[in-house]
């Protein structure tokens, strides 16, 4: 399941963390308190990464949470679906709403991924609308690396062994 992705360095898979030279994680997503946020405007926050080497959909892996707590991955374009624990659900709300995410998200020209097809796609959506959105290209900052950790520890506990 490891491959490589677009910046050259070996993944984990969708919502996977780097495993060259990766960043210290800041932020537990679900764990930590990380500070302003409007859990009761998350609506959905979908997440692509490209698992390895290639142009289509079974390279890139897609990872949907939504506030009712349904989840859903899509790995090597086949869906599986689950639902987050209570706990989890509103960890991921405050998260997916939280100011550090968010402003990452809207700056748009940090970590920009260059030409080509990004590896790694967050798309925020809100009660009021579209929310933050951002391509990026495996950013080594904060809050990007921790996003990436939460995404995987996501993948990891709730679709084990895919």
């Amino acid at each position: 399941m490891v491959g490589a992705n677009a910046a050259g360095t070996s993944n984990a898979g969708s919502a996977g963390t780097s495993t060259v030279g990766a960043p210290p994680v800041k932020y537990d997503c679900l764990r930590d308190d990380i500070g302003a946020s409007a859990p009761e405007q998350f609506v959905e926050l979908h997440y692509e990464i490209q698992s390895c080497a290639g142009q289509g959909s079974d390279c890139v892996d897609f990872l949907n949470i939504r506030a009712d707590c349904s989840l859903s991955f899509q790995y090597r374009d086949v869906s599986h679906d689950a639902t987050s624990a209570p706990d989890d659900c509103a960890a991921l709300a405050r998260w997916a709403t939280s100011d550090v995410l968010g402003r990452a998200l809207d700056d748009l020209p940090a970590c920009s991924p260059g030409p080509g097809n990004p590896p790694e796609l967050t798309e925020i959506q809100l009660v009021s609308g579209p929310g933050p959105r951002k391509k990026t290209g495996l950013c080594p900052d904060e809050p990007y690396v921790s996003h990436r950790a939460c995404m995987a520890s996501v993948r990891a506990k709730y679709f084990p062994g895919i």
